[in-house]
């Protein structure tokens, strides 16, 4: 705990093995743990500052043709992110149900690098739903960044005010008193 701290070292527990199996705790293992946590905390607060300096905008000088075929690409990698978002919802919610907390955790970290490889187009909606999936494992980590958000939303320009009155995700005092989020099977 003093090393790693608190919430690295109840995911690592988790991640072990099945849940009443036990698992093979190694110290080098644990290093991985925090290295995943660490490329979350990464991940969430450089989302935040990308959509608190209005996100990245494209070039107005590209041309009609070029600008069709990028909304076209953008428009497909959203989607793709959508259904990672639901798939990833549904399958930690089964997971949590039925005591599976290392493959909560793996389907968390498969939902990670889908979002880490398209940091670009990072939504709230998907920030929201992978700190709310992760918030059982590392309360406190997720707690702080979900505090942070909360700071974001209140300081945001009329637009993002906007995105948030629609977001699928409200956010509460506290992460740990917000709702458990619902998946939409049709990304599924």
């Amino acid at each position: 705990i003093d090393k790693y701290g608190a919430d690295t070292l109840r995911t690592y527990l988790m991640f072990l093995g099945p849940f009443d199996a036990g698992g093979d705790f190694r110290d080098t293992g644990i290093a991985g743990m925090f290295r995943f946590l660490s490329r979350v905390w990464r991940l969430v607060t450089e989302s935040l500052k990308d959509t608190s300096d209005g996100g990245p905008e494209r070039s107005r000088r590209d041309s009609s043709r070029r600008r069709h075929s990028l909304w076209r690409r953008t428009a497909e990698v959203e989607e793709s992110i959508k259904r990672f978002m639901h798939k990833a919802i549904k399958e930690v919610t089964e997971d949590m149900e039925n005591f599976r907390y290392n493959t909560a955790i793996a389907h968390i970290m498969e939902y990670v690098n889908a979002l880490t490889h398209n940091s670009q187009l990072i939504t709230h909606n998907s920030i929201k739903a992978l700190l709310l999936l992760l918030a059982p494992f590392a309360p406190h980590m997720t707690e702080e960044l979900w505090e942070r958000i909360k700071k974001q939303e209140v300081r945001s320009t009329v637009r993002e005010a906007k995105s948030t009155r629609d977001s699928l995700f409200v956010i509460r005092d506290s992460i740990h008193l917000a709702p458990w989020p619902k998946y939409d099977p049709k990304y599924l």
